[in-house]
C-alpha cells in the first residue's frame, strides 16, 4: 500500500472514531435526558411561593433543591423514594394515609413516615446552605417544605420592613396588636433584638437549623399574645409567652415551676422574657429581649427588694447573668424561675400560647 493510500485509510478510520464517540455521546446525552425526563415524571416536582421574600434566598433555596436525588439510596431510604413516587401519583393527602397505616398498622414498618420525611427535606436544603450566606436572612424570613397534591411545596416567608430615620424595623403580615396606653398598636421589632444574643435566649434547641428558624419566625410573624409591663424606672415593656407543650423539653418548665400545683391536663405556657419597647407611629416597637431577672425586669426588683443574706443575693443576680432558655436545658435547674413564681410574678400561666394560624 502506497503512502498516500495508507494516509487515506488512516483518515478513514479516524473519521469513524470520531463519528462513533460522538454518536455515543449523543446517545449519552439523550440517555441522560430520558432518565431524568422518566425520574420527573415518578417524582413530584418542587413549586415554590416566594410572596415578597428577597430573590437572593429565594435562589439559595432553589439551588439547594435542584440538587435533590430521591434515587441516591445514601440520602434518601427506598420508603421514602416511595412514599414520593406515591405523591406524585396519588396526591399527598392519599399517599400520607397510605403511609400512615404501612406505619402504624403491625407491618413491621421501622420508618420515620410521612410526618417527618418532609422535615428531613427542609434539613438537608437548610444544611446544605454555607452559614455565613443564611444568617443575613435570619430571622426576617423563613421557608416550609411540605407535599401539597402531586408536588413538594416550598413556601417563603417574610416579615415587613419599616424604614425609619432612626433606623429600620420589622413587623408580622398579620399586625399582631397589643393595647398601650388607650391604643391598639402594632407590635414591631428593632433589629438590635436579633443582632444582640436574644435568638439565642429563645429557642431551648438552638435557633440554627431548620426547626429553630421556623420556630425564631413564628414568634416574630404568628404570635399574637402579648402583655404589656413596665421596667424599672419607668419603662414601657411588652412580654410575651411560648407554650409549654405536651411531648416537648418546654412542658417540664410549667412541671418544675408549679410544683404540686402542676395538672396534666392543663394548657400552659411559661414567660420568655421582655422587651423594651419605644413608639413609632402605629407600632409598639420592641428593641431587645431580656429574660425574666435580667436588670430592670420585675423579678431582679424582687431579688434587690427580697430579705436574703447578701451572699443569696449576689449568687441570684449572677445566676441571671447570661441567663438564657439552654440554661434551664443544659442545668436542669428551674429553682430561679420557681422563686420568681413564688413572689407572685407568674413564670407559667394556665393557658396556651395565641399563635395566628401558618
Amino acid at each position: 500500500m502506497s503512502d498516500h493510500s495508507r494516509k487515506k485509510h488512516a483518515k478513514a478510520i479516524n473519521r469513524r472514531r470520531t463519528l462513533g464517540a460522538r454518536r455515543t455521546a449523543v446517545d449519552a446525552r439523550r440517555n441522560a435526558v430520558r432518565a431524568e425526563r422518566d425520574k420527573q415524571e415518578r417524582y413530584p416536582p418542587f413549586i415554590f411561593e416566594t410572596e415578597d421574600t428577597p430573590e437572593s434566598f429565594v435562589a439559595l433555596v432553589q439551588q439547594a433543591v435542584s440538587k435533590f436525588d430521591f434515587d441516591d439510596r445514601a440520602i434518601f431510604s427506598e420508603a421514602e423514594a416511595s412514599f414520593y413516587r406515591a405523591v406524585r401519583a396519588k396526591g399527598a393527602r392519599i399517599a400520607s394515609e397510605e403511609f400512615r397505616h404501612f406505619q402504624t398498622g403491625g407491618l413491621g414498618w421501622h420508618e420515620p413516615g410521612p410526618d417527618c420525611w418532609p422535615r428531613k427535606l427542609g434539613h438537608l436544603v437548610f444544611r446544605s446552605i454555607p452559614r455565613e450566606q443564611l444568617v443575613p436572612f435570619i430571622p426576617y424570613h423563613d421557608f416550609m417544605i411540605a407535599p401539597h397534591r402531586q408536588r413538594i411545596l416550598v413556601r417563603f416567608r417574610s416579615l415587613t420592613r419599616i424604614d425609619t430615620s432612626a433606623g429600620p424595623f420589622w413587623h408580622s403580615t398579620r399586625k399582631p396588636t397589643v393595647l398601650v396606653q388607650g391604643q391598639h398598636r402594632i407590635v414591631g421589632f428593632q433589629r438590635h433584638l436579633f443582632e444582640d444574643g436574644a435568638l439565642d435566649r429563645i429557642v431551648p434547641g438552638g435557633w440554627f437549623d431548620y426547626d429553630g428558624m421556623g420556630e425564631l419566625f413564628a414568634y416574630f410573624d404568628q404570635c399574637r399574645d402579648f402583655e404589656v409591663a413596665r421596667l424599672y424606672p419607668d419603662q414601657t415593656a411588652i412580654s410575651f409567652f411560648d407554650d409549654c407543650a405536651h411531648g416537648f423539653w418546654s412542658r417540664k418548665v410549667a412541671v418544675e415551676v408549679l410544683g404540686t400545683a402542676y395538672r396534666d391536663d392543663t394548657e400552659y405556657s411559661y414567660r420568655v422574657g421582655y422587651c423594651p419597647t419605644f413608639i413609632h407611629d402605629r407600632f409598639i416597637v420592641a428593641k431587645t429581649l431580656l429574660p425574666p431577672g435580667y436588670r430592670s425586669t420585675p423579678e431582679y426588683g424582687k431579688i434587690l427588694s427580697a430579705r436574703l443574706p447578701k451572699e443569696e443575693k449576689d449568687r441570684m443576680v449572677a445566676a441571671v447573668n447570661g441567663l438564657t432558655i439552654h440554661t434551664f436545658v443544659t442545668t436542669d435547674d428551674f429553682s430561679l424561675l420557681r422563686w420568681f413564681h413564688e413572689q407572685g410574678i407568674p413564670q407559667v400561666i394556665s393557658r396556651r400560647t395565641a399563635y395566628l394560624p401558618v
